[in-house]
């Protein structure tokens, strides 16, 4: 295609996101006892369920409003009241997380509104948390981050409406929060359990709390039941969130943000409670960044464990220079992960010469582009947003990358062009145990390290007409 027809062309071919509810539930299934429902067609919520269950393998539950003709004509309150109320009555849910879709904001329901009305017909519900999510305005990981924002700015404090708590329940928070070890709030985008383990690990480690949000650690990563659960247990307690404005300190960590999407920056505005942001904690700079915050706001060292675990990984890298030292690489996903992978293998000395991502946010290269790291050949890096992957299968032919990094919706041009492909994020619905990768820390890093370096090894020793044992 070409001339004014390709400049007028708008359809996107395999494109490289999810839709915004998919992310809301992601959020909402880090809270304790929450049931998502979303404010659309029964096909929403069985395209998000197969993409969650296919990547965590966990039964995941999320309900609909289960629009129909009809209801688009009329409006979806009375479907919307009906699915809240069957949702209540059958799981007893402590939070239900209410998100819109595409055909619910189209036809211009007033979601806020109609839980407003259903708290006055119905005094004895459990909370209920709205948040607006649009497809056509973002990706899983907008909606992820908007949903974030409305749980702590629909719950934390005691002035924020009828969800935040008596005066008495306040009176309790605040003297859990003096009698306990200083908490620290995390904002995290959307990280594996296995890193949201480490976060709470280390920063018990260093004589705090972290309150975790949304915390999926044991939601979509759990273990065996003795019987059966109708919400899995675990996730961020609604008495946590509310307590949050009274923590030392919040950390984003990842936050490619603008301030009205910033939790951290709500609590601040609102109560005072110091933020600061950071990128993931991926590689030694990023990493040694993270721990020199946690350090100044909890007053205590890094443990020896902990120095450790950086030794060897600056030993691995040495080891590893060989192998990956210009390797070109491709990265994609969302901004978040895209951007940290940028900092980690330009830091073990790769060449990731082309990033994109799904997201139309205009977030990425504006924050790569800060970083200001000096590529490690003369090209510079091409970044893009809003990027689908049939554009980038161009791309990626004419530059040759030697890996491709990134989730699984990439695997048919690795296929297609014999690069190999190493999937982290979010899809990975052909490989196993996505639940359990990790990424931050010394210790992430290093697990990272070993995963690039083996599938380069691999590709060298299959494509070799010897075979060589020794590489």
């Amino acid at each position: 295609m070409s001339g004014a027809a390709a400049e007028n062309y708008q359809a996107a071919g395999n494109p490289c996101r999810q839709c915004m509810p998919l992310g809301a539930s992601w959020a909402f299934k880090g809270i304790e006892g929450c049931i998502p429902v979303l404010h659309g067609s029964q096909g929403c919520a069985t395209y998000i369920r197969r993409f969650m269950i296919s990547h965590f393998r966990e039964p995941i539950d999320i309900a609909s409003s289960s629009f129909d003709e009809t209801t688009v004509i009329f409006g979806g309150q009375e479907n919307l009241e009906q699915a809240v109320m069957n949702v209540f009555n059958q799981y007893k849910p402590e939070v239900i997380g209410i998100a819109t879709t595409c055909l619910s904001e189209t036809i211009g329901d007033d979601v806020e509104r109609f839980v407003r009305e259903l708290r006055m017909k119905e005094p004895g519900l459990c909370t209920l948390i709205p948040v607006s999510t649009p497809s056509y305005q973002g990706t899983q990981e907008e909606g992820f981050h908007r949903t974030v924002f409305s749980i702590v700015s629909h719950l934390a404090g005691a002035d924020v409406g009828s969800d935040a708590g008596s005066e008495n329940e306040q009176n309790d928070l605040e003297e859990q929060a003096e009698s306990s070890l200083p908490a620290l709030n995390f904002f995290l985008p959307m990280v594996t359990p296995a890193d949201i383990r480490w976060i709470r690990k280390v920063t018990a480690a260093m004589k705090g709390e972290a309150l975790i949000l949304p915390d999926i650690s044991d939601t979509l990563d759990g273990g065996l039941w003795n019987e059966y659960n109708a919400i899995p247990p675990g996730g961020t307690s609604v008495d946590h969130v509310r307590s949050m404005h009274l923590s030392e300190a919040s950390m984003e960590l990842g936050a490619l943000l603008p301030d009205d999407w910033r939790p951290g920056y709500w609590l601040q505005k609102h109560y005072g409670t110091p933020t600061l942001s950071c990128g993931l904690p991926v590689g030694i700079d990023g990493t040694d960044h993270f721990f020199k915050i946690l350090s100044e706001i909890l007053g205590s060292s890094v443990p020896q464990e902990i120095l450790e675990e950086r030794n060897r990984l600056c030993d691995a890298y040495a080891d590893a220079h060989k192998y990956l030292y210009g390797k070109k690489v491709v990265i994609y996903g969302d901004s978040s992960t895209v951007e940290s992978l940028y900092r980690f293998t330009s830091e073990i000395g790769m060449n990731p010469l082309f990033c994109f991502t799904g997201s139309p946010g205009g977030i990425l290269k504006p924050a790569i582009e800060k970083l200001e790291i000096p590529p490690v050949a003369d090209e510079a890096p091409l970044i893009l947003e809003d990027c689908d992957f049939a554009d980038a299968e161009d791309i990626i032919e004419d530059r040759k990358p030697d890996l491709l990094i990134g989730n699984s919706k990439g695997y048919k041009i690795s296929r297609r062009t014999g690069i190999p492909l190493l999937r982290t994020g979010f899809p990975i619905h052909d490989r196993f145990g996505a639940s359990r990768q990790r990424m931050l820390g010394y210790s992430g890093a290093l697990e990272l390290l070993d995963r690039i370096v083996n599938i380069l090894m691999e590709k060298k020793q299959d494509d070799s007409e010897v075979g060589y044992t020794y590489l």
